[in-house]
């Protein structure tokens, strides 16, 4: 008996175009694939890029019947096949890497030449897009000099926070109001599309939310007021409304923090009011997370990412200020005094 590969092209152009069994055709970064080389045992599909030919992928077929291996075949992937949802059933979402079937027909010959047919079926899976992000500093890794997998704020650094040592008051986390870092992307086999460009993917107005310390969700809220994001010329924008109102509004809106990145995927989280945390007399944490997106592979894959960014609680201080401890007056708070100084930390005073 001799095996050979049964494929079917059409011969209209210079070289032919591959199609598989099912009668689909392929392509690679945008390229039709055509056969570049065929014969009983062997195939190869690809491209012409320019005068260069490049092999996307080919077949090889054992059908010599005295050799031990009679029968066998080697499927080798060299370049990768633009992911085609229409054969699959499939849209492609967001990080799903679908399959793209393949189909060859092997036809079997015997002496008096009857024939027998089979399938090679292929299965070839896409290849996606990875992001990670990275942070410039690591407040939080102490001596060891380990890193963190998020931006550490304290509000302590903002204009009219209590300044206190870092580690001294419980729950207190060293850092400023400003934290960077990058989103790195790793295209994989498709290699990016043209003309892609970082960008958040909040919707505009949305409310935004934050992880406490117990892993539970809840509303961003600053000054008892929900804080909404805004997509600025520069990034995003968190903001809070007098009113209570959702709509941004250059004029009358108070920006809360400011989250922007530019064309290298550098990035920087810059506090500019203080959060409302819920934990009472500890100095907690509010984690925000913002989804960034790097654009598309060739296949249009979508490579995203998620900022995140912990920010640690400001207190007040109670220092008395009786200068003579005879006399039962004076002020509680370090730094506020009433109609002299306005301030008990960032988050401001309730007496």
């Amino acid at each position: 008996a001799a095996l050979a590969i049964k494929a079917t092209w059409d011969t209209s152009g210079v070289l032919p175009t591959f199609k598989d069994a099912d009668g689909n055709t392929y392509s690679s970064h945008g390229h039709e694939l055509v056969v570049l080389d065929a014969d009983a045992g062997h195939l190869e599909v690809g491209y012409k890029d320019g005068d260069t030919a490049v092999t996307v992928f080919t077949l090889d077929l054992n059908n010599t019947p005295s050799d031990s291996n009679f029968g066998t075949f080697v499927f080798t992937l060299d370049g990768p096949l633009d992911d085609i949802a229409p054969l699959t059933g499939i849209s492609g979402p967001n990080g799903l890497e679908t399959s793209l079937p393949i189909r060859f027909s092997v036809t079997a010959t015997d002496a008096d030449f009857d024939t027998a047919s089979a399938d090679i079926k292929i299965s070839v899976n896409d290849d996606s897009p990875e992001v990670s992000v990275t942070y410039d500093s690591a407040p939080d890794a102490g001596s060891s000099g380990g890193s963190l997998n998020y931006g550490q704020i304290d509000e302590d650094w903002l204009s009219n926070g209590n300044h206190d040592t870092d580690h001294q008051t419980s729950g207190d986390k060293p850092g400023g109001a400003v934290a960077t870092g990058h989103v790195l992307v790793n295209w994989g086999a498709d290699g990016p599309a043209a003309d892609n460009k970082y960008g958040f993917t909040a919707v505009e107005g949305q409310a935004a939310t934050a992880e406490r310390s117990d892993g539970d969700t809840q509303n961003l809220l600053s000054g008892g007021h929900q804080v909404y994001l805004h997509q600025g010329t520069d990034g995003l924008v968190g903001y809070i409304n007098a009113d209570d109102s959702t709509a941004y509004n250059a004029v009358t809106s108070t920006a809360v923090f400011t989250l922007g990145i530019d064309s290298s995927g550098q990035f920087t989280f810059t506090l500019l009011e203080a959060l409302d945390h819920p934990v009472k007399n500890f100095e907690d944490n509010l984690t925000l997370s913002f989804q960034v997106s790097a654009g598309t592979d060739f296949d249009l894959d979508s490579a995203l990412g998620t900022i995140q960014i912990k920010v640690n609680d400001d207190s007040p201080v109670a220092v008395g200020d009786c200068p003579d401890p005879g006399v039962l007056a004076g002020n509680i708070f370090q730094d506020v005094t009433f109609g002299l100084v306005s301030s008990a930390g960032a988050d401001g005073a309730k007496i």
